[in-house]
């Protein structure tokens, strides 16, 4: 890290360390990529036992990856540094032209508040939105039902 960032092949390995680390406790997990590089990792769908998963997570974290991953994500997910989750997913969205000009901050922080995710300004399937809302700390799915 001399450059005073993290690159893709150091974040690549980090995670690869803490994906390996879960896989050795029991636990495969699911990946998603986005375009910004960064991965989500996601557990398995169904566990029989949620507190051994959480300890194992945090055993892992700790113990390969926690801050590579985290300050890649950041630097990757939110340059500005923004606090605010709605900035960040706002900032992303407008930078990468997933939202039009009109777009307000406030109407990005209503789709992160309300339970109900429709006629919203921005095509929330669009894998590119997703990876700004999970840059903010969001993960959502959508259930079209709705």
């Amino acid at each position: 890290m001399k450059t005073g960032s993290i690159t893709q092949a150091q974040y690549q390995k980090a995670l690869d360390l803490y994906i390996s680390c879960m896989s050795d406790s029991g636990y495969e997990l699911q990946r998603t990529r986005y375009s910004t590089g960064v991965i989500n990792v996601q557990p398995p769908p169904a566990v029989d036992d949620v507190d051994a998963l959480m300890t194992a997570d945090q055993l892992c974290r700790e113990n390969t990856s926690v801050f590579v991953v985290m300050g890649y994500e950041t630097q990757q997910g939110n340059p500005g540094l923004y606090s605010d989750p709605a900035t960040i997913a706002y900032t992303c969205l407008k930078d990468h032209s997933l939202i039009t000009s009109d777009v307000t901050v406030a109407q990005v922080s209503a789709f992160l508040t309300e339970s109900h995710r429709n006629q919203y300004p921005f095509d929330a399937h669009d894998l590119g939105v997703k990876s700004c809302f999970y840059a903010a700390g969001m993960v959502y799915d959508i259930d079209d039902s709705e």
